[in-house]
């Protein structure tokens, strides 16, 4: 009766919780499209009200310069602007983490590169100065 039980619960609690990984329960807000921030602008909604939202949603733009200008000549603040350019910004240093955390757990292993096993610092003391210098 035991073995019965650990044969089919395991493989249901296995079936469950991947069913759980997809479900719509864990979906985000869909993102905010640029056009959806200059509408926003537009109406009126002041610059803390819009990056609130951008916050809500966690979009993050990846735009050119001459589209930010653009989006500034339609009448998007510009505290708004500094926000989306910020997001790029902070997710750019959140993949360099990414992969930097990822070369060195399991390119090198967990003790280092094999034949480069110490850390490459060089220590620089000061110059000391002679009897005669000044």
């Amino acid at each position: 009766m035991n073995t019965l039980l650990r044969r089919v619960t395991l493989p249901l609690a296995a079936l469950l919780l991947a069913g759980c990984a997809n479900s719509p329960l864990f979906e985000g807000p869909p993102p905010i499209s640029p056009e959806q921030v200059v509408d926003m602008a537009k109406k009126g909604d002041s610059a803390a009200t819009i990056i609130g939202e951008l916050q809500k949603s966690r979009t993050v733009y990846s735009l050119t310069a001459s589209q930010f200008a653009q989006l500034s000549k339609d009448g998007v603040p510009d505290a708004v602007l500094d926000y989306m350019q910020s997001t790029h910004l902070k997710e750019i240093e959140r993949q360099a983490r990414r992969d930097a955390q990822f070369d060195a757990w399991w390119q090198y292993g967990w003790y280092g590169h094999p034949w480069y096993a110490t850390p490459r610092v060089v220590y620089v003391r000061p110059r000391t100065k002679a009897a005669g210098e000044k």
